[in-house]
């Protein structure tokens, strides 16, 4: 093998490194975005149970204490608290209601 024909390989290999760096970009994006997700409806989790347990007021200062912006927030006759919330762009909706466990 000559210098000139060990050098056809180095194409592949920019090519080869060039993909797998798409692809672990990719990955990472994919991560964000799962992370996101899973931030924005750990939120609105705790926004609708606090709501449920101390009054829609207190789930709407602890949204903002958490960085989300309420979208909607509401109480039924029965007194299930649903929210909506908004973190970073992403949207979550959750429900919550005090029961007479004991």
């Amino acid at each position: 093998m000559t210098g000139r024909e060990g050098g056809q390989a180095l194409p592949l290999w920019l090519m080869v490194i060039g993909l797998a760096s798409a692809a672990a970009l990719g990955v990472v994006h994919v991560a964000e975005v799962a992370h996101g997700d899973a931030r924005a409806q750990a939120v609105a989790d705790v926004v609708a149970l606090t709501g449920a347990g101390q009054g829609e007021e207190t789930g709407r200062r602890v949204a903002g204490q958490m960085g989300a912006a309420v979208v909607r927030l509401a109480t039924s006759v029965q007194g299930r608290v649903t929210v909506t919330v908004r973190v970073d762009g992403t949207e979550a909706t959750a429900s919550a209601e005090l029961t007479g466990g004991g």
